[in-house]
């Protein structure tokens, strides 16, 4: 079990809910249980502080660990974790991480002690769709780090549908039962066996919109470039740009929808929608995707080949 195990201390101490004592006893209890387990387990990593509040210089839990662990270098994380759990109020992974690194940085934490970012719960339960969930998987991609959905359930139900990506008979209802079997795939699982199981080879180089609310993750394997394309559930008209591709060529664009069916987030989809192949010329070796978005739930994935 030891292989891969990363060990998270305590989970949201800045929250009464988890821990409701003082910041002093959770950073006493965190160096203690820190040199506890390396005596035990020493090749284990250990994360922390797995805060439900982002990284910033005003929150007074983030400073206090970041001051222990300045004092008592020997229990700095081996992975650095917090929460992104803040809906419309929550920033985007860009800004969030730009924030820890300034903050390591003002207390004098070289850099290369921490680079290893686990956001081990993110996206709200309204976020838990198609295209906030592309939206998500692009900006932990583009930082580097490791990220774990949030689960938005309870009681027996927190250990059943994969996190909010399966259902099954009877779910959300009075006659659910764990025991129960007979799973379906929803429309967000489509998008996370999309990203694990086809965007394979180099990761490519990508930037969101302006305003953070489209983003995309992007691989090119041989002559396939594939484009995973989500919002923050948002709606409107928007572009994906590529650019850098040859100059004379011209390319074959294959569209597929990851959509909930009939606007029910617990309905069986097994995979998503082709809506087909467009042959465009390429203009000075850039390609512009134009998408109508009217449905905010929706993503989208297109796969370029390069004729």
């Amino acid at each position: 079990m030891e292989e891969g195990l990363v060990i998270d201390i305590w989970n949201e101490p800045d929250l009464k809910f988890f821990w409701n004592r003082p910041k002093e006893q959770w950073l006493t209890m965190w160096s203690r249980t820190y040199h506890k387990i390396r005596e035990i387990l020493p090749s284990v990593r250990i994360t922390g502080p797995s805060m439900s509040a982002i990284p910033s210089a005003s929150h007074n839990w983030w400073t206090g660990f970041l001051s222990l662990v300045t004092q008592e270098p020997q229990t700095l994380p081996d992975q650095w974790s917090w929460h992104m759990e803040g809906g419309e109020e929550c920033t985007d992974m860009a800004k969030t991480t730009a924030s820890f690194r300034d903050l390591v940085t003002a207390f004098n934490i070289p850099p290369a002690l921490a680079l290893d970012i686990n956001i081990n719960e993110y996206a709200v339960y309204g976020e838990q769709l198609p295209s906030a969930g592309a939206w998500w998987i692009a900006g932990l991609e583009r930082e580097n780090a490791h990220g774990l959905r949030g689960n938005w359930a309870i009681a027996g139900a927190l250990h059943d549908f994969l996190a909010g990506l399966l259902s099954k008979p009877d779910a959300g209802t009075e006659k659910y039962a764990i025991e129960g079997g007979e799973y379906w795939p929803l429309a967000e699982y489509q998008v996370y066996k999309y990203y694990g199981s086809s965007m394979k080879g180099q990761r490519l180089k990508t930037m969101p919109t302006p305003d953070a609310l489209l983003d995309v993750y992007a691989t090119v394997e041989g002559d396939v470039i594939r484009v995973l394309a989500g919002t923050r559930s948002r709606p409107g008209d928007w572009a994906v740009d590529i650019i850098g591709l040859p100059a004379s060529d011209n390319v074959k664009v294959k569209t597929l929808a990851f959509s909930v069916a009939d606007g029910d987030r617990f309905k069986q989809v097994d995979g998503p929608e082709d809506l087909g192949d467009t042959k465009q010329v390429l203009e000075q070796g850039r390609l512009r995707i134009t998408m109508k978005h009217s449905d905010p739930t929706t993503a989208f994935a297109f796969e370029v080949t390069i004729l």
